[in-house]
């Protein structure tokens, strides 16, 4: 029986696809949480519409985090997730979700060390995919 290694890409298969996948899932989840009603009862912290999102974007989160990136857009992913979950105002959380790295390099200088740090890795990762 002849030994047949199998190809590092594929035909056809694009690299970090389930990663860019789950992000989007992330990323419309959060949308959709983002815009339901919040619960009005004060013993109830999320309406069941809202824990639905919050499992979706879970899962995601799981999927992007045990997944192995192998390009730059693979690891901005995991960096955007990253930047999320940072304690920022809204608007910072809606630039992260919508990957807006101009945004976040117009207010470089407001921002905690370790947003800072992100924001120039994606950067770089940006740069790197270009060339």
């Amino acid at each position: 029986m002849a030994k047949t290694e199998i190809p590092a890409n594929p035909t056809g298969v694009i690299p970090d696809a389930h990663i860019v996948a789950a992000m989007a899932r992330y990323r419309a989840a959060r949308a959709t949480y983002n815009a339901l009603p919040n619960s009005d009862d004060p013993d109830v912290s999320e309406t069941p519409e809202e824990r639905a999102q919050w499992e979706h974007m879970d899962a995601a989160e799981n999927e992007i985090m045990e997944r192995v990136a192998t390009t730059p857009r693979g690891v901005e992913a995991k960096l955007w997730l990253a930047l999320m979950h940072f304690e920022s105002p809204y608007a910072r959380e809606q630039a992260a979700l919508a990957g807006d790295l101009d945004f976040f390099r117009a207010r470089e200088e407001s921002l905690d060390w370790g947003e800072r740090l992100i924001v120039s890795a994606i950067a770089s990762l940006r740069s790197m995919a270009a060339a």
